[in-house]
C-alpha cells in the first residue's frame, strides 16, 4: 500500500461480540465458518503434501478453522481438499487476478482466460469459496486517463465478467472474495477502481487489507494495531450491503511493529481482537513465508482471553 491521501478518524471502542465466536467451530453453509479464524498458505506450500499437511495439522489442532490457498501458479492436487476435509478446515482458493494492478485500461484476453481457468480449475476441485486479489489498478504508471466513476465501472465489470464465465465450473453455492487495499474504507475514491460500495454490489465477501505496518506515514494507524484493524473492518462493514461479509486481512509479519510498543504476539492478537470486536466476520493472518509460531500463540491467547 502506498501513503493514504485522506482518512478519518473515529475512536468509538466496541464491545467484543458473542464469545461463542472465538472457536474453532464450523457452522456456516457449506462448511463457512460463522467466524472465520485462519491463514494465507502459498502455492509453493500447498505443493508438498508433507508441509501442506503438517501446517493444516498443527492450525487445526489450535482450533483454527479457515485457510486462503493460492491456487497459482500450479494447480492444487486433489490431497488439499481431502487434508481440509479430513481436519474440518475450510478452504479459499486465491486467485491473482493483475499482479501489482492493472497499468492499461483494460486487461489482455489471454490474461483473462488465465484468471478464469484458475477459477474454473479451483471449483471443478472443490473450492466453495474464490478469493480474488489484486482486482484493481496499479497505483499509478498507468498510460490512460479515465475518471473514478469509470475506474470503478472498469473494474467491476472484471469481475462480474469472471463470475459469470466461469458458471460452468462454478456452482451457485460458491462465494466469491474481493482484496482491497487497507485504505480504501478510509477514503471516498481511489484511483485504483476500488470503492466499498461497488464491490460489494458483486462480491459476497470483502477483504480489506488491514495490514497496520501498510498505513505509510501515519504514526496513529501503524502504532496502534487494535483500533486500525477494528475501524476499519467497521467501516467495510457500514460502507456494505447488508448481506456483504466482510473478513479481515491482519499482519503476521514483523514490519514496523516497533512503532506500537507491543510484543509481535501481542500485536498480532489485537488484530484479532480488532476483528471480532468489529462485529465482522473473521481474520486471515498473512505471512509470505507461511511462519506461523507466533501467530498461533497469539491465538491461543486470543482464545483464552475471549472464552465463556
Amino acid at each position: 500500500m502506498i501513503k493514504i491521501v485522506f482518512f478519518t478518524t473515529v475512536c468509538f471502542f466496541i464491545g467484543c461480540q458473542s464469545q461463542a465466536k472465538a472457536t474453532g467451530d464450523i457452522s456456516g453453509s457449506n462448511g463457512r465458518p460463522d467466524f472465520y479464524q485462519g491463514v494465507y498458505i502459498s502455492n509453493r506450500t500447498a505443493q508438498s503434501a508433507k508441509a501442506f499437511g503438517k501446517l493444516i495439522d498443527t492450525i487445526a489442532n489450535d482450533g483454527m478453522n479457515a485457510v486462503v490457498i493460492d491456487a497459482q501458479p500450479r494447480k492444487l492436487d486433489k490431497y488439499v481438499l481431502e487434508k481440509l476435509q479430513e481436519k474440518n478446515v475450510y478452504g479459499i482458493a486465491r486467485v491473482v487476478a493483475f499482479e501489482g494492478g492493472l497499468t492499461s485500461q483494460f486487461p489482455k484476453k489471454e490474461r483473462m482466460d488465465s484468471i478464469k481457468k484458475s477459477v474454473r480449475d479451483a471449483c471443478t476441485l472443490g473450492f466453495k469459496e474464490i478469493n480474488i486479489d489484486y482486482i484493481r489498478y496499479s497505483d499509478g504508471g498507468w498510460d490512460f486517463k479515465a475518471s473514478f466513476e469509470k475506474r470503478y465501472e472498469n473494474i467491476t465489470s472484471i469481475i462480474q465478467e469472471i463470475r459469470s464465465d466461469t458458471l460452468d465450473a462454478c456452482s451457485s453455492d460458491v462465494l466469491f472474495g474481493g482484496d482491497i487495499f487497507g485504505r480504501v474504507p478510509f477514503i471516498e475514491n481511489d484511483a485504483i477502481g476500488q470503492r466499498v460500495e461497488n464491490f460489494s454490489e458483486k462480491l459476497d465477501l470483502l477483504y480489506p487489507m488491514l495490514y497496520p505496518s501498510h498505513f505509510y506515514g501515519l504514526k496513529s494507524r501503524v502504532g496502534d494495531p487494535y483500533t486500525t484493524v477494528l475501524e476499519g473492518m467497521q467501516k467495510t462493514i457500514k460502507r456494505s450491503k447488508e448481506t456483504t461479509l466482510v473478513v479481515g486481512w491482519i499482519q503476521g509479519f514483523r514490519m514496523h511493529i516497533g512503532a506500537s510498543g507491543l510484543s509481535y504476539t501481542d500485536y498480532i492478537k489485537a488484530q484479532m481482537q480488532g476483528c471480532l470486536d468489529s462485529k465482522g466476520k473473521g481474520f486471515i493472518v498473512w505471512n509470505a513465508m507461511n511462519e506461523y509460531e507466533p501467530t498461533l500463540e497469539a491465538f491461543r491467547q486470543f482464545k483464552m482471553e475471549n472464552s465463556p
